[in-house]
């Protein structure tokens, strides 16, 4: 997951999509890592 956060991090931003999609990717990485937390206490 953060190896494609960083590929669609290096993508110029010239084309909003990708910027929409890059968001979504971090938000879905937020959500892995807090339920992982979640499942580890």
């Amino acid at each position: 997951m953060n190896e494609l956060e960083r590929s669609f991090s290096a993508i110029e931003e010239r084309s909003y999509p990708l910027i929409s999609l890059l968001t979504e990717i971090r938000a879905l990485q937020a959500q892995l890592e807090q339920w992982y937390e979640e499942e580890l206490e």
